[in-house]
């Protein structure tokens, strides 16, 4: 599969200024570790990409994440603002201390890695997220149906 994305995005990373980027296609997970490490990433579409590892603890405000399939990501205290998840695959990542609010998770899975490792979401935090047709999320993630 080629991976993409379109990304049209401004990025503050601590102690800088914001910067206006335009970056070219997604093809290494250096690049995406780069934008999303640290970082306030705003408004941003990542789609139609697969991608290994990776640490990520940065804030995502507004943003869109669509069929995305991550295997073994390391989300460590990333904190996701009214961002949506669609189509996603996320496999044997842990979500540790991270903060959700007001995210739509649509047909995303939390899937087992070939190791048999189980996504995590240990002292991870939701306040009023919902979720359909996905698995693998905390029951404190209200289901909605008829979306």
């Amino acid at each position: 599969m080629k991976s993409r994305r379109r990304v049209n995005s401004t990025v503050r990373r601590s102690g800088e200024n914001t910067m206006d980027r335009t970056l070219r296609p997604f093809t290494t997970d250096p690049e995406l570790s780069s934008l999303a490490s640290e970082a306030n990433v705003r408004y941003e579409t990542f789609e139609n990409f697969a991608t290994e590892g990776g640490v990520i603890d940065g804030v995502f405000l507004g943003c869109s994440f669509t069929n995305v399939d991550w295997y073994w990501g390391l989300f460590n205290m990333s904190v996701f603002v009214e961002s949506t998840f669609q189509g996603c695959t996320f496999r044997g990542s842990a979500f540790s201390g991270c903060i959700f609010v007001e995210c739509t998770f649509v047909g995303c899975h939390f899937v087992k890695d070939n190791l048999g490792g189980e996504c995590s979401f240990e002292d991870s935090r939701w306040y009023g997220c919902q979720q359909s047709e996905s698995t693998g999320l905390p029951a404190s993630v209200p289901v909605t149906t008829g979306q």
